[in-house]
């Protein structure tokens, strides 16, 4: 039943967040045409002191919010006033250090950026009550309305505004605009209004839960935007341009298809969190769905990276090739590793996650910092083989925490694993053949994507014939369809 769940409600939530995605990827490859690595630099630079403040008022405040199974509307409201109260004293805070960000990084047009984001505090506190209980609730039709709503908004913003050549505040503007309409788009699909305060033990209750979270995604920041610090500061913004193209489409399916299954799986994983068999069955489910949409395009990602970079954004982007590969192959083990820190959550254990960064920051950090003289590889290659094993550790120790085999990963990810690298020798092999001729990046993709996917399904329809249809192909195109066209009418 509730694997059940988690696959409606990864199907409803991935037509959106494909749509959300495909038009994000649309409007960042064209603003990539239109705008300078430096701008996009320039961008990433502010965004990781704009995550820096977040994380001073991440109070878990929407985990604990559905972690929460009894006196959802005092907790409803404690958790509206003091989200928004947050929200407040942090854009106050971000306009005070905007001077200091810009000398930090030598780049003056930091602080103007940051005080431009300043204002999406206030604007994103007003509608994150919403958006968790449209979660809580498993309403996934709205939650995709303003996932679409918002990027399409971002992306008419961002490249109207570039194609008018206002350069990097493109970028800024269409980000605020996406904050604006989802915070607005969130009021009218969810019902619920603030009704009056809560008391202190409701405050207090959402604090106490969130604690151990602040810490641990505290360290979880400098894991995540260390590389983005270093190269910013150390090599400059168009340095750091080329490394975030790189590492934005490594992590591409990671973040689609983690959020697609992570948005179905947690709010169930909190209701499953006292009936372990069960969790356990549904936690392997999100796994398998996740290796069995992520493995293949990172393995077609690694070996066509040059053809990727080229065909999209154009040869000025080609350092971007290495970094690209390199971070594909990490990105294996993070797309399954990403619902550990989901399942410990919803069963009330984010110390875990804590207790690991804590052992984890002191030895990724030096491994940046040694690696930052050789450019974006030297960044990307650190990068994959520290994190690389720290994802898997981080696994392993979240299945050890609820006294399960590993034989679970292995059962879930073993056969999409070996399908992909099948796959990924017969897309290399026609490679080879196709470069003998020396077509264009464009036609070589055209050729051989859909003969990887292709490939992929046959591979799995003769050699594991039982996950391939429960995948029921057919009842998945049909349900796609259904859902696609109710959002649209409706």
């Amino acid at each position: 039943m509730h694997e059940l769940s988690i696959r409606r409600g990864v199907i409803t939530i991935g037509v959106g967040v494909f749509a959300e995605r495909a038009t994000a990827f649309i409007s960042n490859i064209l603003l990539a045409r239109l705008l300078l690595p430096q701008d996009f630099g320039l961008v990433t630079m502010a965004l990781t002191v704009s995550e820096a403040v977040t994380l001073l008022g991440n109070l878990g405040i929407g985990s604990a919010l559905i972690h929460k199974r009894d006196e959802t509307e005092e907790y409803t409201n404690a958790a509206f006033w003091l989200g928004l109260g947050v929200g407040v004293g942090l854009g106050v805070l971000q306009a005070l250090i905007s001077g200091w960000a810009a000398e930090f990084y030598r780049a003056p047009l930091v602080q103007p950026i940051l005080l431009v984001y300043a204002l999406g505090y206030c604007i994103t506190a007003l509608g994150n009550v919403h958006t968790t209980l449209l979660v809580k609730e498993l309403r996934f039709d709205p939650v995709m309305k303003v996932a679409v709503s918002s990027a399409l908004s971002n992306a008419l913003v961002a490249v109207g505004l570039a194609a008018a050549g206002f350069g990097v505040w493109s970028l800024v503007l269409g980000r605020l605009a996406a904050q604006c309409v989802s915070t607005l788009m969130n009021w009218w699909l969810c019902r619920w209004r603030p009704s009056g305060w809560a008391s202190k033990r409701h405050y207090s209750g959402l604090i106490i839960y969130g604690r151990n979270m602040f810490v641990s995604d505290g360290l979880a920041y400098l894991n995540h935007n260390a590389d983005y610090l270093i190269l910013g500061q150390q090599l400059g913004p168009a340095v750091l341009g080329i490394y975030l193209l790189a590492y934005n489409l490594a992590m591409l399916p990671v973040t689609t298809i983690s959020l697609i299954v992570g948005r179905a799986s947690f709010p169930v994983f909190a209701q499953l969190q006292h009936q372990r068999e069960e969790l356990q069955r549904t936690f392997v489910t999100a796994m398998r769905l996740s290796a069995l949409l992520g493995f293949p395009i990172l393995v077609g990602m690694v070996i066509l990276a040059n053809e990727l970079i080229i065909a999209l954004v154009g040869s000025r982007w080609q350092p971007a090739v290495m970094p690209l590969r390199l971070l594909a192959i990490y990105a294996l083990g993070r797309s399954i590793s990403a619902h550990a820190g989901q399942l410990l959550n919803a069963v009330g254990r984010p110390d875990i996650p804590m207790k690991f960064n804590l052992v984890y920051t002191p030895i990724f950090l030096p491994g940046l910092l040694v690696s930052a003289r050789y450019g974006a590889v030297g960044v990307a290659a650190a990068t994959a083989a520290i994190s690389g094993v720290a994802t898997w550790l981080y696994l392993l120790i979240a299945l050890r925490a609820m006294d399960w085999s590993f034989h679970l990963v292995l059962n879930a990810t073993g056969p999409p694993f070996v399908a992909a690298n099948i796959m990924g020798f017969g897309v290399a092999l026609g490679h080879r053949i196709l470069s003998l001729y020396h077509p264009a990046p464009l036609a070589v993709l055209a050729v051989l994507v859909p003969a990887g996917v292709m490939l992929y399904a046959l591979i799995f329809w003769m050699f594991y014939p039982e996950i391939y249809h429960q995948l029921e192909p057919r009842r998945l195109m049909c349900f796609v369809w259904t859902t696609v066209k109710e959002s649209i009418l409706h």
